[in-house]
């Protein structure tokens, strides 16, 4: 894990190809961050709820996921939970999140999607300015996501 959090720190930059491969396997998914190319990785980073973000602590479990708890520029508390595959030198498979204290990550996700729909979205149909502080560096990196894509919603058919 230190190696996603050196990333974290640097904002993404400076990683390869070689290097993202070497860490992550090829098919990795998740919501949070981009782990498809180093562009997508390096702008979900500087972007998303790891943007700026301080490690609190690392733990492995029992049932071989990597937890690690952290704090977001704007205090959020959160916890990402790392998938590695063990036949292919532990690369990370998977990065999941929760909220510090198993809050509601679909709450604070519609939230965010509320807030990108509020951004992207002429006319206004919902004058839902609250989403976006309700769901904080959430709602920042789905508005940076659909600001360089207005496709990137989920249900975007225009």
């Amino acid at each position: 894990m230190a190696w996603f959090w050196d990333a974290v720190a640097r904002g993404g930059e400076g990683i390869s190809a070689e290097e993202l491969a070497a860490h992550v396997i090829s098919g990795g998914w998740s919501p949070h961050v981009g782990l498809d190319s180093p562009a997508l990785f390096a702008f979900s980073l500087r972007n998303g709820v790891f943007g700026g973000a301080a490690l609190k602590e690392v733990a492995r479990g029992a049932d071989g996921l990597v937890r690690t708890s952290f704090q977001t520029p704007s205090g959020l508390r959160l916890e990402a939970h790392f998938v590695l595959d063990p036949d292919r030198e532990h690369r990370i498979t998977t990065v999941g999140l929760r909220l510090e204290g198993g809050a509601s990550m679909t709450a604070i996700t519609m939230a965010a999607l509320r807030a990108a729909h509020y951004v992207a979205d002429e006319p206004k149909i919902l004058a839902d300015s609250l989403a976006q502080s309700l769901s904080g560096e959430f709602a920042v990196g789905q508005i940076a996501q659909v600001q360089a894509n207005r496709m990137a919603l989920p249900g975007r058919i225009r």
